[in-house]
């Protein structure tokens, strides 16, 4: 992984986590939310972000909100 991708995955974790902190207001999400990784495509086309949520009985109404 060139260190481009890797400042490029820094940036879209540092997003996701801070629209997720401030900016989402649906009631369905709860408990503490956390941006784990991002893996980013080859040719930097897509991102997959990889989330925790605590504690795990909230997961699926978050994952759904």
């Amino acid at each position: 992984m060139t260190r481009r991708v890797e400042q490029l995955g820094a940036a879209i974790q540092r997003a996701v986590q801070e629209v997720i902190a401030r900016d989402i207001a649906d009631p369905r999400i709860g408990g503490l939310i956390t941006v784990t990784g991002v893996r980013i495509s080859g040719d930097q086309t897509l991102a997959t972000v990889k989330i925790s949520v605590l504690p795990e009985s909230q997961q699926d109404l978050t994952m759904h909100g």
